[in-house]
């Protein structure tokens, strides 16, 4: 995960970005070097809910401030779609995983707690 990590920073294209991935390659890192598997599986489990949250955050700021240079009308001009439509794709493919994703982790958690 912490290679991973390291890799996004080179695509990062905004600051909640770069605050998202430092953020959590800090608490990786603690987390790996210092805690029990308890600890480190919480903590796993917090991360993954954050980013899954995040996700659709990214897309509706990217709906707001949408310029030349964003995805959305990068792809506009590659595809000749409108970047509205491909917002609303973007858009629902994060809402559609962060309820995919949260769904398994409720599913993990009431599979271990009982």
């Amino acid at each position: 995960l912490l290679v991973a990590l390291a890799l996004m920073l080179l695509l990062i294209r905004n600051l909640f970005g770069l605050w998202v991935v430092l953020v959590g390659g800090a608490g990786v890192a603690a987390v790996t070097w210092a805690a029990t598997p308890a600890v480190q599986t919480a903590v796993a489990t917090a991360l993954a809910w954050f980013w899954l949250l995040a996700a659709p955050r990214a897309v509706l700021e990217l709906a707001r401030r949408r310029g030349p240079a964003s995805d959305a009308d990068q792809l506009a001009r590659l595809t000749r779609l409108p970047a509205a439509l491909w917002v609303l794709l973007l858009l629902a493919a994060t809402v559609t995983t962060a309820v995919a994703g949260g769904r398994l982790l409720v599913a993990a958690a009431l599979a271990v707690g009982g």
